[in-house]
């Protein structure tokens, strides 16, 4: 599963706008495979882990999008915004 986020980071998606779904795939994979075993325990091994690449995929997506990428980019955007809080405040 780690091969595949390796692979699809350096090849397909760097190509496309440059996500890095890496370290939510990192973070995600091992809860959600733990769970799709814990609530479909008949389920086959195959079935398993392509359920747990998508779904570890998707939230390493939204995890990338909604806050990895605002950290890394924009740490100019976030003391701005907390300056203008910080005006509102005083």
């Amino acid at each position: 599963m780690f091969a595949f986020a390796k692979w699809a980071t350096d090849t397909v998606f760097s190509r496309i706008d440059r996500t890095d779904i890496s370290y939510g795939m990192y973070l995600y994979a091992w809860p959600v495979g733990a769970l799709i075993v814990w609530y479909l325990p008949n389920t086959s091994l195959p079935v398993a882990v392509s359920a747990t690449l998508a779904v570890a995929s998707g939230f390493g997506w939204v995890s990338w999008h909604l806050v990895e990428r605002p950290m890394i980019h924009g740490p100019a955007r976030w003391r701005e915004w907390v300056d203008k809080v910080r005006a509102l405040i005083d």
